[in-house]
């Protein structure tokens, strides 16, 4: 169940199938898991990490953006992280070993397994996450695991999952830790930026109102700016909460993304189509901040 090579299908999982088939020597006509069964077979744990160093642009992810007020040294926030880097340039990755504690009843046909009893069984994963440090700011990278544990465990019929790691206690302890030195990022003013400048344009907007929140979610393929331009006007003053984001132009360089700008949290929980999109689009917003 938690064996090395059991949290290397776990982690490859992560990965997209178009990546994976250039991984394989013979892809064609492969579906996923056989394409993971094979890199099961010639690749170790540590040599499975260190490829998803080299695609973890690829990986869906959350971001989380902090403004620096003083100088950080990498050593200490891998003394607080308490975690073995993989260093890349400034980019400092690391493996964060999570469990699922899953309640559920085994509702399979294997021969000796006890069917109609409640197990509690859990379940190990590996998290790769990133820290950087770019023009003043601490940007901390979260891969986004699968929510839907069935699929690991499809016999069982599930009534209650936890996880003893979450990406919220790894922020706090940081913050704890990095006290006066960091603070949350307000990400307004550079995506904004980009939204005037029509690279972006709006699925899903969330605004500050003097007293209350005002939400527009728009039909189909329209966007917000393009659909009401004169009531755009007013929202981009106020502060935005959660907004979903659709890329406009330039489209081989940015992708689609859901924020919190107030909070300083970009997600991108699609696969972007290449490396350097999630990157450009962190990096595009903190030069326009």
């Amino acid at each position: 169940m938690n064996t090395d090579k059991d949290l290397v299908y776990r982690l490859l999982r992560l990965i997209p199938v178009s990546e994976l088939k250039l991984l394989v020597a013979d892809s064609k006509g492969k579906n996923q898991l056989e394409l993971i069964q094979e890199m099961q077979v010639s690749h170790s744990l540590d040599e499975v990490k260190k490829e998803l160093v080299k695609q973890y642009g690829y990986l869906k992810q959350h971001v989380y953006t902090y403004k620096v007020s003083k100088a950080i040294k990498s050593d200490l926030i891998k003394k607080i992280l308490e975690e073995h880097f993989i260093n890349v340039g400034q980019k400092h990755f690391f493996f964060r070993k999570c469990t699922f504690t899953v309640k559920g009843i085994y509702e399979g046909s294997a021969k000796g397994k006890i069917s109609n009893k409640l197990e509690v069984i859990n379940i190990e994963f590996i998290q790769p996450c990133m820290v950087n440090i770019e023009n003043g700011y601490l940007i901390v990278c979260f891969t986004i695991l699968e929510k839907s544990i069935n699929s690991y465990i499809p016999d069982y019929r599930i009534f209650e999952t936890t996880i003893d790691f979450k990406e919220e206690d790894v922020l706090k302890d940081l913050e704890s830790k990095l006290n006066g030195s960091i603070s949350k990022a307000d990400l307004n003013k550079g995506i904004k930026f980009l939204w005037e400048r029509d690279i972006i344009d709006s699925k899903y907007v969330t605004y500050k109102k003097t007293s209350s929140l005002s939400r527009e979610i728009m039909d189909e393929e329209l966007t917000y700016k393009e659909t009401y331009p004169t009531d755009y006007k007013e929202v981009i003053k106020a502060p935005l909460q959660k907004t979903t984001f659709r890329i406009k132009k330039n489209s081989s360089m940015f992708c689609d993304f859901v924020t919190i700008p107030s909070e300083g949290v970009v997600s991108f929980n699609k696969f972007p189509e290449n490396l350097n999109q999630i990157e450009n689009v962190i990096s595009e917003i903190i030069k326009k901040n």
